[in-house]
């Protein structure tokens, strides 16, 4: 626990002072003494900091263009997915209505050879009677 704490009280320390040294790059004074120390002109550090502005704002408005995009791209998923039900919907009433009229195909099949037993019956029962007489 000595030694969990002693860690944590280094990665706190290591941590304040990054935050410390991004404050006081942010800090308009530590900017003049910053490019002072460094003896960098203020034009410069100027110039960087248009440019750290300009890819920011690039970013940002890519980040809105992605966004945008996802956005559009979810929709577009949740829409195939609502047509991807209604096909499988319409596959299954196409099979089932192509059993069926298969079904009524095999009927009719079967009365059309019916049909055709009792006209041969008929024929056969008239010729019967025609020769009896």
């Amino acid at each position: 626990l000595h030694k969990a704490l002693e860690q944590n009280s280094a990665e706190y320390a290591l941590a304040e002072r990054q935050l410390r040294k991004e404050y006081m790059s942010l800090t308009p004074n530590s900017e003049t003494q910053y490019s002072a120390a460094l003896n960098i002109p203020n034009h410069a550090v100027q110039a960087e900091l248009a440019d750290a502005l300009a890819k920011y704002e690039q970013s940002m408005r890519q980040i809105s263009t992605l966004q945008e995009k996802i956005s559009s791209m979810e929709a577009d998923s949740r829409h195939l997915g609502a047509v991807r039900s209604e096909l499988q919907a319409l596959r299954l009433r196409y099979e089932n209505l192509l059993e069926a009229h298969g079904e009524k195909i095999e009927r009719i099949e079967e009365l059309e050879l019916d049909l055709a037993d009792v006209k041969k019956l008929l024929k056969d029962q008239v010729e019967f009677f025609v020769g009896k007489s």
